[in-house]
């Protein structure tokens, strides 16, 4: 019980083991195998864990699929995770299951067909059809996890519609060259040194190594190549667009300026030619929010100004300023004011009218460099008061100056600042009306101001991008990262540097695909399989003649050794048959004699009577003599003799069992014990019952003299299909004695060797025993039993199938 729980906890930690190392293995090669990704995405022209896995199903069987299945779950989560919002998170980890179930049936798949394909046995997984079965059910598999994960991503909009084919096709030859080239690998490395030499391995890893290497090294010099030239391609667009921007707004600014220079000489703004010329203007530059005159207003001329205002019906008829919750109330008491005196288009702008520019500390900042410089002059990112929601622009002012009386833009020779022209530049329709037709699809261009109020301010796009959409931010972010095609320039706007920033999509990637690199990872992979294959195929080939080539030396062999058994067999023939002649006529010429001799010492034995004792114990002596000798003499004609034999339908259990009876009192003497251990239902056999009984009696006889101090004699009956057929007995007699010297056992059926003392064995016996079996077609054999503890006679006779059996199994 405690033995079958151990086992079972053994059993435990090893498929424990054994999937917690598939997925480790799987995850590592996984992402080293993401390194020969080409951008857009992570699909790679070889791909190696797929090999992996599908070997470690051949190899340690398919219950081990949980570790594919973690595995490359853990490898899609380090890849895709998305944690910008809980969403965008359960969206990633379902894309990953979902792959790593591709994953997993594929290699299901894929084992399933290749034992199918190859039909052989677990245990020999590199030899026969198993190279063909690879070739084959691998990429017949490889379909499933391509089809799973692209329709995943597809689906889940990771990529486009018009990606994925490219997508498929690329995730389907990685997996397929993947398993092509990395299982039969593993397989061959996995496989004992005994059934695959280290230079077998060698002679097939080798090239495989090094042509991989080769094609490693060329992917990564083409590929680094191809993305110099994209960058480059890249940064060139990206100058030229930052040069499209600049001369738009540079365009724009010029434009603006036209307004003051109309006001060159005059002694006042006119508002009605101020208004003509503003509304043309912004008829032609749709960017600009709006125009105005912002008028410089003295302290001591602050309630004229306001007068004014009110007298003319401008509203509210007040100097004005924005207080803390962005109202506009009544301007403090300043040293001076910036004032908006007119502006157009007036309805959607009426109620700034007014307001004092200058109390804001960004439109105060912009007018004073504009003052100091005489230059046009932008303000940081700004909001119009009138209209908060609208998108992010710039206020910029052109300074106006009081000479001689007269107004003038240029600030040589100046005497006062009279005031300001400012226009409200909507920073994104101008980058859009620039960029129209000449934006390619695929590039984020983003404009900031570096030195805005808190850090760095956006300017265009109005707004980032949504949390959680990958298919413009995630996926275009990501493989921007990876490829790190990042340009910026700078844009020189009205005194102020901005900074355009330029990123490139997944959607640019797509359009710009390099194809040299790919093509190259591809071909060279495809070129390395199919190398391997042609290696595996010639070490098939030379494993197969290896193997014919040792079969047919063992057959020969084998031929040999039965040719030299039969020559020694008909050598042993002609001696035992020149012995039997000579047996033969020594014992005619020496029975008649010995008979002679055996009836006169009778005689004399009872005829003399002597009062010498001696003379009766040399009698007796004589006679014990002549007796022995005359028993050679018939052991002489029966071995000599071709006894024909009588056989009948025998019994083969009975017939050992009437042996043992007559040698039963010499097994009671000699202090030795019987395990019968006869198989029931033993088939007949036709048997001379006499001869046969005779040898099993000289077979007991012989294992009594080889215990001398008792023991135990075991006769044993059985079928066997092995050594002579489908229908044979076996009868077997051990006996626990010190067994046969191995210098004896060429000899024992040799006739007169013997191992007995003299005077205890003629070393006929066995030469009579194997004539016997012989001519019963059967054989013979005596060797030591394992262990050195005594010795196995083995008799094998032919039986005979009953007729109530019919085509029966004996």
């Amino acid at each position: 019980m405690v033995l079958a729980r151990e086992l079972k906890q053994y059993r435990n930690t090893t498929y424990a083991c054994s999937v917690c190392g598939l997925a480790l293995l799987y995850y590592l090669t996984g992402r080293l195998g993401l390194l020969l990704a080409i951008p857009p995405g992570y699909a790679t022209a070889v791909w190696p864990p797929s090999g992996i896995a599908l070997a470690g199903l051949l190899l340690l069987g398919a219950r081990v699929w949980p570790g594919i299945l973690v595995g490359s779950f853990a490898l899609n989560v380090w890849t895709s995770l998305d944690p910008t919002d809980p969403s965008s998170t359960l969206r990633s980890l379902l894309i990953a299951i979902s792959i790593a179930a591709g994953s997993t049936l594929q290699a299901l798949l894929g084992e399933r067909l290749v034992r199918r394909i190859s039909g052989e046995p677990a245990s020999k997984p590199w030899e026969g059809r198993r190279m063909a079965a690879l070739a084959l059910g691998g990429p017949i598999a490889c379909v499933t996890a391509a089809t799973v994960g692209v329709t995943t991503l597809a689906l889940a909009k990771a990529i486009t519609p018009a990606n994925y084919p490219y997508s498929w096709m690329t995730w389907y030859v990685g997996d397929a060259i993947g398993v092509v080239i990395f299982t039969p690998i593993l397989l061959l490395w996995s496989a004992t040194p005994h059934r695959m030499p280290l230079r077998r391995r060698l002679a097939v890893s080798a090239p495989l190594a090094v042509t991989f290497s080769l094609v490693v090294l060329l992917f990564t010099r083409v590929n680094g190549l191809e993305q110099k030239q994209l960058r480059m391609e890249f940064e060139h667009r990206s100058g030229l667009l930052t040069q499209t921007l600049q001369r738009g707004f540079d365009r724009t600014i010029e434009a603006f300026s036209a307004v003051g220079d109309f006001q060159d000489g005059l002694p006042r703004i006119d508002h009605s030619r101020f208004r003509g010329l503003t509304l043309a203007l912004l008829a032609r530059h749709p960017e600009l929010q709006a125009i105005s005159w912002d008028v410089r207003v003295p302290q001591s001329r602050r309630a004229t100004f306001e007068k004014d205002l009110r007298r003319e019906g401008r509203v509210p008829g007040r100097i004005t300023e924005l207080d803390s919750q962005n109202k506009l109330v009544t301007s403090a008491v300043r040293r001076e004011y910036v004032v908006v005196r007119y502006i157009e288009p007036y309805l959607e702008n009426k109620e700034v009218l007014g307001y004092d520019v200058a109390s804001s500390a960004i439109r105060r900042q912009a007018l004073l460099q504009a003052r100091e410089t005489g230059e046009p002059t932008c303000t940081r990112p700004i909001r119009l008061i009138q209209a908060p929601e609208t998108q992010a622009g710039c206020m910029v002012f052109l300074p106006i100056y009081w000479k001689m009386g007269r107004l003038a833009t240029n600030k040589a020779g100046a005497e006062d600042f009279a005031g300001a022209m400012a226009s409200f530049v909507r920073v994104g329709d101008l980058a859009e009306s620039l960029l129209q037709g000449a934006h390619p699809p695929g590039i984020q261009i983003v404009i900031t101001d570096p030195h805005g109020p808190g850090g760095s301010q956006r300017l265009y796009p109005a707004s980032p991008r949504v949390p959680g959409n990958r298919e413009g931010a995630s996926n275009g972010g990501r493989s921007a990262s990876r490829a790190g095609l990042h340009y910026a320039g700078a844009l020189e706007v009205a005194g102020h540097r901005w900074r355009v920033e330029y990123a490139m999509t997944q959607e640019y990637l797509e359009a710009h695909r390099p194809w040299q690199a790919w093509g190259v990872l591809a071909a060279g992979m495809a070129f390395t399989g199919l190398l391997g294959a042609y290696n595996l195929n010639l070490m098939g080939r030379s494993a197969t003649v290896e193997r014919l080539v040792a079969l047919r030396t063992e057959e020969l062999n084998r031929a040999n050794e039965e040719a030299k058994s039969t020559q020694l067999q008909l050598i042993q023939a002609a001696k035992l048959e020149s012995i039997g002649r000579l047996a033969a006529g020594v014992a005619h010429e020496v029975k008649n004699p010995l008979a002679v001799i055996l009836f006169a010492i009778d005689y004399l034995a009872e005829a003399v009577e002597s009062p010498d004792p001696n003379v009766a114990t040399a009698l007796n002596d004589a006679r014990e003599a002549v007796v022995r000798a005359d028993a050679v003499t018939r052991a002489l004609l029966d071995f000599s003799a071709g006894t024909e034999l009588k056989p009948s339908l025998q019994d083969v259990n009975g017939v050992l069992q009437r042996a043992l009876l007559l040698v039963h009192h010499a097994l009671t003497k000699a202090h030795i014990s019987v395990v019968e251990e006869f198989e029931s239902g033993l088939p007949p056999a036709m048997l001379d019952q006499n001869k046969i009984e005779q040898v099993l009696v000289n077979l007991i006889i012989n294992a009594i003299d080889a215990m001398p101090d008792g023991g135990t004699l075991v006769a044993r009956t059985r079928r066997d299909r092995i050594r002579v057929g489908s229908r044979a007995i076996v009868v077997e007699i051990e006996d626990t004695g010190t067994g046969i010297q191995e210098t004896s056992r060429a000899r024992l059926f040799d006739p007169f060797f013997t191992t007995k003392p003299p005077g205890k064995g003629t070393g006929l016996g066995l030469a009579v025993c194997k004539s016997i079996v012989a001519l019963h077609g059967g054989t013979i054999g005596i060797a030591n039993k394992g262990g050195g503890d005594g010795a196995r006679a083995t008799v094998v006779l032919r039986s005979v199938r009953p007729q109530a059996e019919g085509n029966g199994d004996g």
